[in-house]
């Protein structure tokens, strides 16, 4: 009997000691945090507080699944630096997790490991947003920022930070540090820096890298804060992001101004008619009575002292041809209207819109093998007419049935009459048409449907080779393109991912020598101004046409005659309203 008591009482007692036990166990972890970004180099750690526990065993999870001691805490937060990876570092780019036990020096048993925490990770640095130009002093101007965007904690992690600027030529094999930065708050580096490169070689093209540098800190266990330094190597091909592309000189011709308005143009444009310069500019914003110039060696001269009542009309835009004595002058407004001048001005050749039942929606002229033709979008289709100075305008024809005409262009290019528009499909979609006129028939030379074409423009060369602009296509670049056509369906887009630079090129025609040059637009890097520039396609591959554009805004044209003239608004005189009041100038040949 007392042997079995024996039994019973250890048993008990073992009972006794396990539930004991099982009490003195201290929780795990709970509720674990982990910062997913918002740190330099290290990985914020944090957890609620367990009862008892004196200190906390924290294991990290690599993204392989491999269990790594991070290190040991007596209280929470934690920073985790990398202890025990190569370097003693964490990889940027890389996530990881952490489960954490909870441990005692007193009758309490350590916990279990806690359940994984979410996934953290170190701050990403993206390729930092670098624009380089190429000023017409010879001098290079850098601009740069991390365009994370992401703040850095109130937590401090960051102390400063700093720049070191390289350069290379392209013929060189490696970069040379050429300037480094001050030492700047933490913050800075997410601020616009700027640097001027005044020993650059004026000629070579500069390839330049940045490298950033950050001083931060975190807490080494239970220590005090220590220090870091993390440095980040941004690769080189951001360097071409604006105009470090290469340049090309023109001998340039200033002409006098057109007469100031001051209610601003809204609209300009220039035509070579007979190897004479003509311009016909609307000084309204909006809508306006058309004025026309000559120019006569370097300035422009009003055609007429006085304008017949129906150009006195409000146009939005106007039509000129002319045919080396005769100017004629088209458009629409309240009525349509055309109307001839030589030394005076005729009556309107368009009396009672042409014959029509309806004002037309368009209508544009050109004089072409001894004829004048207008080309008429009216009553849901694009008809051609022509005019047998006896008053009576004949049809030539249908060019188009469809109430969907829109960028309507007509003109002359190498002896042969083209016209080109859009035929409306869908809001997104439309067929772009180019057409020669020939034996009184319209031969296609391009047609192929387009999503969000826009505001197209359309040049031939001498060799017949068909050019158009677009300043835009698609919906996720909103940038436009240049097309060189390659057959009847199908192009060439002339700009690619090296010419980031060029966008929303708005005109094209050629210089002196057969290049195609364009319009298109820069826009600063804080988006508060824009500029209209001039760029080439020489040699293969575009270049900026060198000059001063930091005044040049809309309206602006192109035209060609025994060199390239360019008609811009002067963004020094302006409306309120941002309209130019004075519209300027320059003739470039190589």
């Amino acid at each position: 009997m007392k042997y079995n008591n024996f039994f019973l009482f250890i048993i008990g007692a073992l009972i006794f000691i396990s539930s004991c036990s099982k009490e003195l166990t201290l929780n795990p972890a709970n509720n674990i945090r982990v910062s997913q970004g918002d740190y330099i180099n290290i990985i914020h750690v944090n957890w609620d507080a367990v009862s008892n526990a004196d200190h906390y065993n924290i294991i990290r999870i690599s993204p392989n699944g491999e269990r790594i001691a991070a290190g040991t805490v007596t209280v929470p937060p934690f920073d985790d630096y990398g202890f025990g990876l190569p370097d003693n570092k964490l990889e940027a780019g890389k996530k990881y997790k952490y489960v954490i036990s909870s441990g005692a020096n007193g009758d309490y048993g350590d916990s279990e490991y806690s359940e994984e925490s979410p996934e953290g990770w170190i701050y990403g640095f993206k390729p930092i947003d670098v624009l380089v130009k190429r000023e017409d002093n010879g001098t290079v101007t850098i601009q740069w920022q991390d365009p994370n965007g992401k703040q850095y904690d109130v937590y401090g992690n960051t102390r400063s930070c700093w720049w070191d600027i390289k350069r290379r030529y392209t013929d060189d094999l490696q970069f040379s540090k050429i300037h480094t930065t001050d030492h700047s708050g933490g913050d800075a580096a997410l601020q616009v820096q700027t640097y001027t490169d005044k020993t650059v070689s004026k000629n070579e093209k500069a390839i330049y890298q940045i490298v950033g540098y950050y001083d931060y800190q975190f807490k080494n266990m239970d220590n005090d804060y220590c220090g870091g330094l993390g440095s980040y190597s941004f690769d080189e091909s951001a360097e071409s992001k604006d105009s470090s592309h290469a340049t090309v000189t023109y001998q340039t011709i200033q002409i006098n101004d057109l007469q100031t308005s001051a209610d601003g143009y809204g609209y300009v444009k220039i035509k070579n008619i007979n190897n004479v310069m003509y311009a016909a500019a609307i000084p309204k914003p909006v809508l306006g009575n058309p004025v026309i110039y000559k120019l006569n060696g370097t300035s422009w001269q009003n055609i007429a002292s006085s304008y017949p009542v129906g150009l006195q009309n409000n146009f939005d835009k106007i039509s000129i041809s002319g045919d080396g004595n005769n100017v004629w002058v088209a458009g629409v407004s309240d009525s349509s209207y055309v109307y001839a001048f030589n030394s005076s001005w005729s009556n309107n050749l368009a009396n009672n819109n042409m014959g029509l039942a309806n004002k037309p929606d368009g209508i544009l002229v050109e004089y072409f093998n001894n004829t004048l033709y207008a080309l008429c979008n009216h009553d849901g289709k694009l008809e051609l007419y022509s005019y047998d100075n006896n008053n009576v305008w004949a049809s030539q024809g249908v060019v188009e049935n469809s109430s969907g005409i829109f960028d309507l262009g007509f003109k002359v290019f190498n002896n042969k009459l083209y016209s080109f528009y859009h035929v409306y499909t869908s809001e997104q979609n439309s067929t772009l048409k180019i057409k020669h006129y020939e034996i009184n028939n319209w031969n296609t030379d391009f047609e192929k449907s387009y999503d969000y074409l826009m505001n197209v423009d359309v040049s031939v060369n001498t060799s017949g080779e068909i050019y158009f602009t677009s300043e835009s296509q698609k919906p996720d670049r909103w940038k436009g393109n240049i097309y060189k056509v390659t057959s009847q369906s199908t192009t060439e887009e002339m700009i690619n991912s090296g010419n980031d630079w060029l966008i929303f090129p708005t005109a094209i025609d050629f210089d002196n020598v057969g290049n195609p040059c364009v319009i298109y637009t820069y826009i600063s890097n804080d988006a508060s101004y824009t500029e209209s520039r001039l760029a080439v396609f020489d040699n293969g591959e575009w270049k900026m046409i060198a000059g001063d554009y930091s005044k040049h805004i809309s309206p602006v044209d192109l035209e060609s005659n025994n060199g390239l003239y360019f008609i811009y608004g002067d963004g020094d005189n302006v409306t309120q309203t941002n309209y130019p009041k004075i519209i300027k100038t320059m003739k470039y040949n190589r």
